[in-house]
């Protein structure tokens, strides 16, 4: 009998967790999370850095080998009339289907219009841009603001260096074109409006140069008049 009293004062003292305790443990597990969720984005950010770079080290390659193959010549853009992207020109210098689209990238209208009055050609169709700088020119093109031509620099023996001349950039969020306008920089058209100059990676984005390396940089590593920078400009 004493026995069976035992067990059932044992059963009675048997409790769950108070208010308070519940709290403090949300409380700690909040804690953690606040923590840990800036390393998870960090981490996810950084391995979206690596496959942009790992996209433009193949569309680099391809350009390369493009190059190499058409008696030094770079790809036209749609900037050239009736002529073939660049998108399509590296795709036939590449083993493996080039990715245009970086992982980080957020835009709303890879499939669709931004909206439903927009005119339906205004899709995006890579996250990449090239310069304008090296692509065949047209007889109406306009000089940059200082007369000088803003493209047809296309071979390596008409730019003062390969490895400083960036050719291939990461374009701003949402944005349907396929090139950039340096030459037209920053007086006609401001940087910002073509490409992503905060960057969807840390601050910076991922540069394809001439000489088929990539580079992450921040955009004032790049264009900076004031400090006379410019990696975009053949001249």
């Amino acid at each position: 009998m004493n026995k069976q009293n035992s067990f059932r004062h044992q059963d009675n003292g048997a409790r769950g967790f108070t208010l308070i305790e519940l709290l403090v443990v949300i409380a700690i597990i909040a804690i953690l999370a606040a923590i840990l969720f800036p390393v998870f984005a960090a981490a996810k950010e950084s391995a979206n850095k690596t496959k942009c770079l790992s996209n433009m080290k193949q569309m680099g390659m391809a350009f390369r080998l493009y190059a190499d193959n058409n008696n030094d010549a770079y790809p036209p853009t749609d900037h050239n009339e009736e002529a073939e992207s660049w998108l399509h020109g590296l795709q036939k210098y590449s083993s493996t289907k080039l990715l245009y689209k970086c992982p980080g990238d957020m835009s709303k209208n890879w499939n669709e219009p931004i909206a439903p009055d927009t005119d339906p050609a205004h899709v995006r169709r890579t996250s990449y841009g090239v310069n304008w700088y090296f692509t065949p020119a047209e007889p109406n093109d306009d000089p940059d603001s200082q007369g000088r031509p803003v493209s047809g620099f296309i071979r390596d023996s008409m730019v003062r260096s390969t490895s400083r001349s960036i050719y291939i950039c990461e374009m701003k969020t949402n944005s349907y074109a396929e090139h950039v306008h340096p030459g037209k920089w920053p007086f006609e058209i401001r940087p910002k409006l073509e490409i992503n100059i905060d960057g969807v990676h840390k601050g910076g984005s991922n540069h394809a140069f001439l000489d088929g390396h990539v580079q992450w940089m921040k955009f004032e590593q790049t264009f900076d008049t004031a400090k006379n920078i410019n990696l975009w400009d053949p001249w």
